[in-house]
């Protein structure tokens, strides 16, 4: 249990450091996102995890999200006109992981259908509010296997 929850974070490296190299997060909140997400992942593998444990690890990964989003914001807001920014690998990390999660919730509740409309209402439209038909088609094989 312990080698699959490292191997997890350890996914989430270059992504984290993407952020500390842009000044999004410092070196003591990255510590504690790897902290707060160690701990949700294990919740997430013991033998009785519960829908609840899922929830609130995507509930924490969207506020993380905004938090990164402000942050940003801001970040460009200080920064003069004629430098230009480049976008990151961590700018679709969080999106990424709780898409991650969501998956792994439906996967282990095939029985309740009203995650999976959950995970639809919450991936079928980006940032720009465009429909997103991949996502369509990724919820459609979720809920044929159930």
């Amino acid at each position: 249990m312990a080698d699959s929850v490292q191997e997890i974070l350890d996914n989430f490296v270059p992504h984290l450091q993407d952020y500390l190299e842009r000044n999004i997060f410092n070196k003591k909140e990255i510590q504690m996102i790897v902290a707060r997400r160690r701990d949700s992942e294990y919740l997430l593998k013991r033998r009785q995890a519960r829908k609840s444990d899922f929830l609130r690890y995507i509930q924490d990964e969207e506020r993380l999200e905004k938090l990164r989003n402000l942050r940003w914001a801001k970040i460009v807001r200080n920064t003069p006109k004629n430098v230009v920014l480049k976008k990151g690998s961590g700018d679709q990390h969080v999106v990424n992981n709780i898409n991650f999660i969501f998956t792994r919730m439906v996967t282990k509740f095939r029985s309740d259908i009203s995650l999976v409309v959950q995970y639809g209402s919450y991936f079928l439209f980006d940032e720009e509010n465009e429909f997103r038909i991949d996502t369509l088609f990724i919820i459609y094989v979720l809920a044929s296997l159930l």
